[in-house]
């Protein structure tokens, strides 16, 4: 196949990895390696085709993840923030603020939800 095709086939590939992984370390090198790219490649090669870099789209995933289980389950913020990946709870207080723009208990409270990020 043309490396166009082998690219999008991985791209998906790790689209859907990341989506059922969330939870667990996603690391550059362990994502290249099941792309069985080097990790340079796959970096250029993930912001080529999604237009955002691997860690980026990874932060927005689980933000959205974080957001999907603050307003259907009765988690606490902790729970969420480790079933989500973060490493720490400052982490998810941190990067939940960047993309949504208020803390987890801000909208948790709120009634008008709309996580996606994508």
């Amino acid at each position: 196949a043309a490396p166009f095709h082998k690219d999008l086939y991985n791209i998906d590939k790790t689209l859907h990895y990341i989506s059922a992984n969330l939870g667990e370390q996603l690391t550059l090198n362990g994502l290249a390696g099941n792309a069985h790219v080097s990790p340079s490649y796959f970096s250029s090669m993930f912001k080529r085709y999604m237009g955002v870099s691997l860690f980026e789209y990874i932060a927005r995933k689980r933000v959205e993840s974080a957001c999907h289980l603050i307003g259907t389950s009765s988690m606490t913020f902790t729970e969420i923030s480790s079933a989500c990946g973060f490493n720490n709870y400052t982490s998810f207080i941190t990067t939940f603020r960047k993309y949504v723009g208020c803390s987890p208990t801000e909208y948790r409270k709120s009634p008008n939800r709309s996580p996606q990020l994508f």
